[in-house]
């Protein structure tokens, strides 16, 4: 398994994300998760003075939401105009919105249900007929909230 001792930052980040390289010589697993939380937890830990991070810190970063994802359709959303008004109404709502995943939050919602119309859309366009096997549950976890293949457009 892949190890380090006291390494050079001060600290290791592990979120079940792809910890070597691509050609690391010994098999660790097929499956990795993306890097998302894991660069998330290393921007805010690189955001503390060195030595100066409290239980209250660790605390705070732990309960992150912050969705790096949902950063980056933000900014993709930023760059689309759109004529329903509704629609509008719903964009600059994500256009105000830090990307916090909180369980309350309408814009986190939004956010949800428009990425699943995105990727059934996408991947219709792409895949056609085989699109509805590549948003099937693959026994991983991918596509399992994405079944929707026939649904509307959102954005």
């Amino acid at each position: 398994m892949p190890q380090t001792r006291n390494p050079q930052a001060g600290y290791a980040v592990t979120c079940n994300q792809r910890v070597t390289t691509a050609d690391y010589p010994y098999y660790i697993n097929t499956y990795f998760i993306a890097d998302y939380r894991a660069r998330r937890i290393t921007t805010r830990l690189q955001s503390l003075p060195p030595g100066t991070a409290t239980v209250e810190d660790m605390a705070a970063i732990h309960a992150d939401r912050v969705s790096i994802p949902a950063q980056a359709f933000i900014q993709t959303l930023s760059h689309v105009q759109l004529a329903d008004p509704q629609i509008a109404a719903a964009r600059e709502l994500l256009l105000a919105w830090d990307g916090s995943m909180d369980r309350h939050s309408v814009a986190a919602t939004l956010y949800g249900t428009a990425k699943t119309y995105w990727l059934a859309d996408l991947l219709q366009s792409a895949l056609g007929r085989f699109a509805t096997e590549a948003l099937g549950p693959s026994g991983t976890g991918r596509g399992g909230s994405t079944h929707a293949v026939q649904s509307p457009r959102v954005l």
